[in-house]
């Protein structure tokens, strides 16, 4: 959105706000609230089919979107991210006045004039007109290239975006929501209209002309707004609110709820763009009468007309919605944290002392760490599948994606390896709980279930280079985390299972760049461009076949060898992770300061840990 077309958005919102909602807060917001419909009710939109960044999502991952860029949290406090969706969608004259809009830090507060303000979250309208204020300053910044961008800049444009995002959320059902107008009984009866108290934006709408051509000739007989008889000022601001929706309304494409082909439409658009087919048409009848009865709460036709709307909404789209419900389900289980939590435990079991069973005569059983260690890897694949699943694609497209697959890669050779040897177990444990937990670091904002770029949407070759590249990864990871133990205690693990972790990385981490190659001459036509990410990964493997071959030759000894082994960590974060604190290349993404922190923060750690137990080792030998 441009600078003027943003400016005359706020403006009207504001003068809406004044002019429509201002007057019936007290009296209608205020006394339905006794009168809302249930929570339990409102999750049953959770599944509503919505065209949101390039992907047909359910309503709960908007939500859930849109939420976590305003506020910079997964939900409210005392609601969910739908209720506070539907609420601000629904009621938008309530959501506008509710400090929802999070202030990430003292200079961005600065900026807009909030320094003395101790509160962390505003409202949409505080932010809104602090941020109109300083447009021309704003799109400036704006103009740069990102590059230049300083921090504070970055800060200030998100914000930007987030606000954009929740105006056009709480515009988007406005042209049906009940009580926005109110016209005198002598204009009722001019204009042939049903006797009653308020009507919509889509019932005056048809009247426009009247309404404008009427304002013309009121203003050319006074100048005074004083002077304006009741009836006159009743014309005079329907015709002010119906300029203001309709402006607010122009462009609105967030809420793209009425498949009209491959890109769905909002509800504006068919307004907008004249789309009255039948079809469309009893959606928006849908959706209107949808409004009426969140205004006046009637449960059950609610529940009624929400599953007639997702019925016709499914015939009329040309993709399958059959995926919707199990997103709404991934979202709710969270099985992320459940297998972060067991591996946790197992952790804690295998470290914790507990009695040991003296009795020679009964059989032996398998531990029960190895059970909620199956159970952590269970909760884990299960929720990759779910994602392979929704999205169609392979497991791993992003930053994000991959700590999750090769946490997932990671655990399953742990539990292979690690039956026979519980402190194999309690490492591999610790380090899968570790990349899961700090996975939503490097989240992308909002949704994680981004669309891929074209170029990158090819499933043969997400499904080879990047999986084996990240299987790599895990391997090499487990050879590192095997040598630590390796220096800690020699007898702990044996020096031919380490060199087979290291080939079985070698391995991996060779074919997938190889294979990544292939990707690039057929994607970009040649083999090779000294992009990070591929020297990232030719750095693995050179180190990898200089540790093999030191081993072989003599020319690194067996304590020398699992140092150097232990520090293949180090090189794997910073060929996985390091490579995008350049914030160039192809592979330049999914990065933040607080990713840069922690990367830094984990070699830093690892050289030291990898010292001490070097000279450590080296003083218990002697």
């Amino acid at each position: 959105m441009d600078e003027k077309a943003w400016a005359r958005m706020i403006h009207w919102l504001i003068l809406l706000w004044c002019l429509v909602a201002l007057p019936s807060i007290a009296e209608t917001d205020a006394q339905r609230e006794t009168q809302k419909i249930q929570p339990h009710d409102i999750h049953l939109m959770a599944d509503m089919a919505v065209m949101h960044e390039g992907r047909i999502k359910p309503m709960e991952s908007v939500a859930r979107a849109t939420f976590r860029k305003v506020a910079g949290r997964s939900a409210p406090d005392d609601i969910s991210a739908l209720e506070w969706f539907v609420a601000a969608a629904f009621t938008p004259s309530v959501a506008m006045t509710q400090e929802v809009i999070a202030m990430g830090s003292a200079p961005l507060k600065a900026w807009l004039g909030f320094a003395d303000d101790k509160r962390k979250n505003f409202s949409f309208l505080e932010t809104a007109s602090a941020l109109d204020a300083r447009l021309p300053v704003l799109q400036k910044m704006m103009d740069k290239p990102a590059a230049d961008q300083s921090s504070l800049e970055k800060e200030i444009i998100g914000l930007y975006a987030a606000v954009q995002d929740y105006s056009h959320l709480l515009t988007s059902l406005t042209l049906m929501l009940p009580d926005r107008f109110t016209l005198s009984p002598a204009l009722q009866t001019q204009l042939g209209l049903e006797k009653k108290d308020s009507y919509t934006y889509l019932e005056i709408y048809r009247h426009a002309d009247f309404f404008m051509n009427a304002l013309k000739k009121i203003r050319a007989k006074k100048n005074n707004v004083a002077l304006y008889t009741a009836q006159e000022m009743n014309i005079a601001q329907i015709s002010y609110a119906l300029s203001g929706m309709t402006a607010t309304g122009d462009g609105n494409t967030f809420l793209r709820v009425v498949p009209t082909g491959a890109e769905w439409s909002s509800l504006w658009q068919l307004v907008n763009d004249g789309k009255g087919a039948p079809h469309y048409r009893a959606l928006m009848e849908q959706w209107k009468k949808l409004a009426w009865l969140y205004y006046h709460h009637h449960p059950q036709q609610w529940r009624e007309t929400l599953a007639n709307l997702k019925r016709e909404t499914g015939k009329l789209s040309p993709q399958p919605l059959n995926t919707l419900a199990l997103e709404v389900f991934y979202h709710h289980a969270n099985l992320y944290a459940w297998a972060a939590a067991l591996y946790g435990v197992v952790f804690a079991l295998i470290l914790l002392p507990l009695p040991a069973n003296t009795s020679a005569n009964k059989p032996a059983r398998i531990p029960f760490h190895q059970y909620i260690f199956a159970a952590a890897v269970v909760c884990h694949a299960l929720s990759i599948v779910l994602r392979m699943i929704i999205l169609g694609r392979p497991p791993v497209s992003s930053l994000y994606e991959s700590l999750l697959f090769v946490s997932l890669v990671l655990a399953v050779i742990t539990f292979v390896v690690g039956r026979q040897r519980a402190l194999y177990m309690a490492a591999g444990s610790l380090f899968c709980a570790f990349l899961l937990l700090i996975s939503p670091v490097y989240a992308p904002a909002g949704d994680s279930m981004g669309v891929l770029v074209a170029v990158l949407n090819t499933r043969f070759w997400l499904a080879t280079h990047v999986v084996c590249i990240t299987v790599g990864y895990a391997v090499a990871f487990l050879a590192g985390i095997l040598a630590h133990l390796h220096l800690w205690k020699k007898e702990t693990v044996l020096p031919e299972l380490l060199r087979s972790m290291a080939l079985s990385a070698l391995l991996f981490t060779s074919v997938g760049t190889m294979l990544g190659g292939i990707w690039a001459d057929q994607s970009w036509g040649r083999f090779w461009g000294w992009d990070p990410k591929e020297n990232g990964a030719l750095l693995i493997v050179l180190w990898l076949i200089w540790l093999l071959h030191g081993r072989m030759t003599n020319m690194l000894q067996p304590r020398a060898f699992a140092a150097f082994l232990a520090c293949t960590n180090i090189m794997v974060a910073v060929a996985w992770l390091g490579v995008n604190l350049l914030g160039t290349g192809l592979h330049s993404y999914g990065f933040t300061n607080a990713a840069g922190v922690g990367f830094v923060a984990f070699c830093v750690a690892e050289m030291i840990i990898i010292t001490f137990l070097f000279f450590r080792s080296r003083h218990h030998a002697s």
